[in-house]
């Protein structure tokens, strides 16, 4: 099965007079597979859950708390510039620090 693969990835089209890989976006998607798996970062949530010894919520229900409370005061304050409402998030959060390079006017 993986000699057939390899055969297929390696198929070339002529485009413009040039060689191409007929199917780019799969051999690109299975390097970034292969690099993930080689430095041990694509399924690092189970390792760490291991860790943690197995406990990990079964849902999001945490952030989607946090999300919602969010959504319900920009709703209430409709009618602010996004500027506004990014501040108004920031200050929500509790998080009342903004770099001055990044200031909204």
């Amino acid at each position: 099965m993986v000699h057939k693969m390899g055969s297929f990835l390696r198929e070339f089209t002529l485009k413009d007079g040039k060689k191409a890989y007929t199917h780019e976006r799969l051999r690109k998607a299975r390097r970034i597979l292969n690099k993930l798996v080689r430095d041990g970062t694509l399924f690092a949530f189970v390792e760490m859950g291991r860790e943690h010894g197995g406990a990990w919520p079964s849902t999001n229900n945490a952030v989607e708390s946090v999300n919602a409370r969010l959504r319900d005061m920009l709703r209430h304050h409709r009618g602010l510039s996004l500027p506004h409402r990014v501040k108004a998030i920031f200050w929500h959060s509790g998080q009342n620090v903004y770099p001055k390079s990044r200031r909204f006017a």
